[in-house]
């Protein structure tokens, strides 16, 4: 019996919550930035019709994006704050300020718990922000931003 697309994104978002819990910071920040790069990567590469599936259809999809997007900004916001006066603390603070805003409004919007809204700006600004703060959670590994376990 095949597993479907629904089942394998789900399984592998139990098993990267599970391990986010019980891996080395470091690590945990290598991971979270190549799955939030490939969240803003995968819509750049559907729109140019470089594959032939757009992910973003599936709603589990879209489920797994959300968690390991406020997954990431939590960690952004913590190191940031962690931060000593270093040139990455701004940047970082403000990554996840925007990571948090931009996910968590539009959600809680839509399910009627506020009654304010973000105003319609372009789904191409998430994907850039989706890919520069898979950049730097990447690299935090051999920066600043990792530094202390």
């Amino acid at each position: 019996m095949a597993l479907s697309l629904n089942a394998i994104i789900t399984l592998s978002v139990l098993i990267y919550l599970t391990l986010s819990i019980v891996i080395n910071k470091k690590i945990n920040y290598f991971l979270s930035g190549i799955l939030i790069f490939l969240i803003g990567l995968l819509p750049f590469l559907s729109n140019s019709e470089l594959i032939n599936f757009n992910i973003g259809l599936y709603p589990i999809f879209n489920f797994a994006a959300y968690f390991i997007i406020v997954f990431a900004a939590r960690d952004f916001l913590s190191e940031g704050f962690k931060e000593k006066w270093s040139f990455m603390k701004y940047p970082v603070l403000i990554m996840g300020l925007l990571l948090y805003i931009l996910t968590t409004i539009p959600t809680l919007y839509a399910m009627n718990i506020i009654s304010f809204e973000i105003p319609v700006y372009p789904e191409m600004f998430n994907n850039v922000l989706y890919l520069i703060c898979g950049l730097f959670l990447m690299i935090s590994d051999f920066t600043v931003l990792a530094t202390n376990d």
